[in-house]
């Protein structure tokens, strides 16, 4: 009885929002706020656009590991890019939850850049769904986005995650869809403000609101407000070399605080 309750508890809170497992450090202390400004290895899946931004080698992993003061939602990434003559790829791979419950998932990611101010891409998800002792289904599912280049001040992404609205195993049970779309505005050198809107499927939409600031070189605060669920998000980046390393605090009104970390190495034009 008590593992069926832990379970059910689970479920339901992973159902609150998809965004609550997409990953980067950065990406939740602007409560992912920040889909116009993909630009680094965690854009293969959020925002597969931005991954024709990329100008290095990227290696990035992230860990959350006690969402909401919970062990059994921990939550890890890890993913790699590439840029070639052709574009942008990317690998990554992605699992959460714990023995009783799990979602485990490899994505595939591409994207290209379209003239001077439009970045586009696509990834292929492996999305694999584990229940003890009731067994385990998976689906294909299909992201897009891209990031546009309004002005050199303003930028406009979207993305829409399980664009094909893939169904899970023999239950043909449709997994919801995200769609995002958003503004990032650099107002002068050291500061971005962003604004998104997120609707999942069977969920009401959320707006976002993001801010960012470097007081100094290679520290930047950050800081985040979503509507739906209401959560408040704050943390930092420290980038020093070829490292960055994210941290994000998130507080949602009952389910309290939760914590993650990301690094990230960038292995092309190492200065040592």
């Amino acid at each position: 009885m008590e593992k069926i309750f832990c379970l059910f508890g689970i479920i339901c809170i992973s159902c609150l929002s998809y965004a609550q497992i997409l990953p980067g450090g950065k990406q939740i202390a602007l409560s992912h706020s920040d889909i116009a400004k993909s630009d680094d290895v965690f854009s293969i899946f959020s925002n597969p656009g931005g991954l024709a931004r990329i100008k290095s080698i990227e290696v990035g992993a992230y860990y959350s590991p006690s969402p909401f003061g919970l062990d059994e939602l921990q939550t890890s990434y890890v993913g790699c890019t590439v840029p070639t003559n052709f574009g942008v790829g990317g690998i990554g791979f992605m699992h959460y939850g714990y023995e009783l419950y799990s979602i485990n998932e490899v994505h595939a990611a591409f994207g290209r850049q379209y003239g001077s101010k439009l970045y586009y891409g696509l990834s292929l998800n492996y999305h694999h769904v584990s229940i003890e002792n009731y067994g385990s289904a998976s689906a294909i599912l299909i992201n897009a986005g891209f990031v546009s280049m309004l002005s050199e001040d303003i930028s406009w992404g979207s993305a829409i995650l399980n664009i094909n609205q893939g169904r899970l195993g023999e239950s043909n049970e449709t997994l919801p869809s995200l769609y995002t779309t958003g503004f990032s505005w650099n107002p002068f050198n050291s500061c971005y403000l962003f604004l998104s809107l997120q609707k999942e499927t069977g969920i009401q939409p959320s707006v976002n609101f993001g801010y960012s600031y470097s007081p100094i070189d290679n520290i930047t605060l950050l800081s985040g407000y979503s509507t739906n669920p209401a959560v408040f998000s704050a943390g930092f980046s420290i980038s020093y070399n070829f490292l960055e390393f994210d941290y994000a605090m998130t507080h949602h009104g009952e389910l309290g605080y939760s914590h993650q970390i990301s690094l990230i190495v960038i292995l092309s034009g190492i200065i040592l």
